[in-house]
């Protein structure tokens, strides 16, 4: 999906941003993309609902719009985010949002690694660190 912003000085709106569709699951993976990112592909995509997002920015308040969260509905959303990180990511209002949603919210700094089947009920499984 082209969300690339190639005169940005800011290398998170270089980021991949990438829609699988497999065994009728929609999976969106944002990479760090910010709010301007999501704004061009709210524009050039009709996005469907997704059954798992990779939330972007490890969380942060930069991405994770309330309009795209709005439209997407994400079923499972994944933060990937380091215990005690120096920016206390994620950030509380884009998990409220999340969750607002009706999205579950597993981060890897409370859940630890996080393994998703792919089966009618995306069966979720954790393995929490010590």
């Amino acid at each position: 999906m082209d969300t690339y912003i190639k005169d940005s000085d800011d290398k998170n709106e270089q980021s991949i941003v990438i829609l699988i569709s497999y065994k009728h699951k929609k999976i969106l993976l944002t990479g760090d993309m910010s709010i301007k990112n999501e704004e061009l592909l709210l524009q050039r995509y009709q996005l469907p609902r997704i059954d798992i997002l990779k939330v972007a920015h490890h969380g942060s308040k930069t991405s994770s719009s309330h309009n795209l969260i709005k439209l997407i509905k994400p079923k499972i959303s994944l933060i990937s985010s380091g215990k005690g990180n120096k920016y206390k990511l994620p950030n509380q209002e884009v998990i409220q949002r999340l969750q607002g949603f009706g999205s579950k919210v597993l981060d890897t700094q409370v859940n630890g690694e996080i393994t998703v089947k792919l089966n009618s009920n995306l069966t979720i499984t954790t393995n929490q660190p010590n």
